[in-house]
């Protein structure tokens, strides 16, 4: 179904919140605190959604582009970043005549990695923001202009910085410590610690402001307030009571990878608190950016989606965090909540609400509603089609292993290293469908049911069918791509990120 016009292309807004989760951490708690919560409630929001892929840039790529990770390349198993020939939102709709400006506090989204083509502004955080919170307006890194030269590769961070950031996550009080100190010493907003990357807000509203009224803006912003390490700050307001200033839970990812290690029962409950407190903290910088779009380009439509790359396992069968790489439900279920410009769009939109769906419908949708195309077959399909198009299709997220690959050193082919594997989830109907597959050729399928009742009858030729071929071939696509070595400067990067 085509979408109904507009009388002017609408402003569009990606917010990715890191690691926000469909579902609230332990049994007891169903879902999430809505990302949205403190939003207009016009708001479709899709409880079924799924990302493609369990880590932040194999599934930005999907984002931005629309493809599984399988067919834009841009995973663990082969390149560490999206190749240029691949047409991205940002191109597309700068093409169109769009203004585009991405706000990242995820490092991830650097012109290292290829997630900035399109964009004709860009800045990115630094490794340190989400562990030592330091207000400050101005964004670290900057690019200017999509002619511009990529800035020179960073000199750091460097051996000490990794250290330092894996000491920070493993002893979080560390963190809380020296972000006091610096808050007493007046960089902070004092009383209360600053957010992370408290330069987002500035900076998008500051590139706003400096757009003429008729010219369409495509921004993409990355919030990292529930990326591990939590350092403990003040309660958002409402939420009663004090929160601990310090933190002894360990948080680095890299210990738990292989569930070598496990917490303790009260840390584990610590670190549920600690991510709910973020939660709220989320959802409140949400507000605060739909609010500043609202009065800085008033008047114009806008469709504004708030989602997240991956979730975060939060202790779930002994997994924690998400460098392990594991396609869990915690970490691929996802929030998603989509404002239209048209409340016939928001109509259509709902229709699919019970439906599973995949981030990588985002480019279609958008692409609908804006009406640009040029971006090739697309793997996701438009939210504002007839529910005949997306009921019995699977949807599809891959983990391509644990996070951890050294410099210069390809993933296959080491003597005495261990075989690569992959795995795909689908979602079809009422059922999960597993597929893990290994460098040696041999394939593993598991089917489960999602929910009570039991598995549904099998058919040769039904979308159940349909789903597992496509996940056993997306396993195998991704074995067989070519893996090349990781550049020191990504090495050096999501070292300090806690993957390394």
């Amino acid at each position: 179904m085509a979408a109904p016009r507009l009388s002017g292309r609408p402003d569009v807004v990606l917010l990715i919140v890191d690691c926000a989760r469909a579902a609230g951490p332990g049994d007891g708690q169903p879902s999430a605190p809505s990302l949205v919560a403190d939003s207009p409630s016009d708001f479709v929001q899709f409880p079924r959604a799924v990302t493609a892929a369990t880590w932040s840039l194999p599934s930005h790529a999907s984002i931005f582009t629309g493809l599984y990770p399988w067919n834009h390349g841009c995973h663990n198993l082969s390149a560490l970043r999206l190749p240029p020939q691949v047409p991205t939102l940002a191109t597309r709709l700068r093409a169109a005549g769009y203004a585009t400006a991405s706000f990242s506090s995820n490092s991830v989204l650097c012109p290292g990695t290829g997630l900035l083509q399109g964009f004709d502004y860009a800045a990115w955080g630094r490794w340190s923001e989400n562990i030592l919170r330091v207000g400050t307006t101005d964004p670290p890194h900057l690019r200017m202009r999509q002619n511009d030269l990529p800035p020179p590769p960073e000199k750091g961070p460097n051996f000490l910085a990794a250290g330092l950031a894996s000491s920070l996550r493993h002893f979080p009080a560390l963190g809380a410590g020296l972000s006091r100190l610096a808050d007493r010493l007046g960089a902070g907003p004092g009383g209360r610690l600053p957010p992370v990357s408290s330069w987002i807000e500035p900076s998008v509203a500051g590139w706003l402001s400096s757009l003429p009224p008729d010219v369409p803006a495509f921004t993409a912003v990355n919030l990292m307030d529930l990326h591990e390490p939590y350092v403990p700050g003040d309660r958002h307001p409402g939420q009663g009571g004090p929160p601990p200033f310090f933190s002894w839970v360990p948080q680095d990812g890299r210990s738990y990878a292989d569930r070598k290690e496990r917490m303790a029962a009260e840390w584990v409950s610590e670190l549920r608190a600690l991510y709910s407190r973020q939660s709220a903290e989320a959802a409140h910088r949400v507000s605060a950016l739909w609010h500043t779009l609202q009065r800085l380009r008033a008047g114009r439509p806008i469709l504004f989606a708030v989602l997240s790359d991956h979730g975060q396992s939060l202790g779930e069968d002994g997994w924690y965090f998400h460098s392990h790489g594991q396609p869990r439900d915690e970490l691929i279920r996802v929030p998603l909540a989509i404002h239209f410009p048209t409340r016939s769009m928001a109509e259509d939109a709902r229709r699919h609400q019970q439906d599973w769906v995949s981030l990588v419908d985002l480019v279609p949708t958008i692409a609908s509603v804006v009406g640009v195309d040029g971006f090739g077959p697309l793997d996701g399909t438009s939210l504002l089609g007839t529910p005949e198009t997306t009921a019995e299709r699977g949807v599809f997220s891959v983990g391509d292993g644990p996070i951890r690959r050294s410099s210069g050193r390809a993933a296959r082919g080491a003597a005495g290293s261990e075989l690569r594997a992959a795995t795909c989830v689908s979602f079809v109907a009422d059922t999960r469908v597993t597929v893990t597959g290994h460098e040696d050729g041999s394939i593993v399928l598991d089917r489960a049911r999602v929910g009570s009742g039991s598995l549904p009858s099998y058919t040769s030729d039904g979308p159940l069918e349909l789903a597992t071929r496509q996940a056993a071939s997306a396993v195998r696509s991704m074995l067989a791509a070519p893996a090349e070595p990781w550049s020191d400067e990504v090495s050096r990067r999501l070292t300090t990120w806690g993957y390394g």
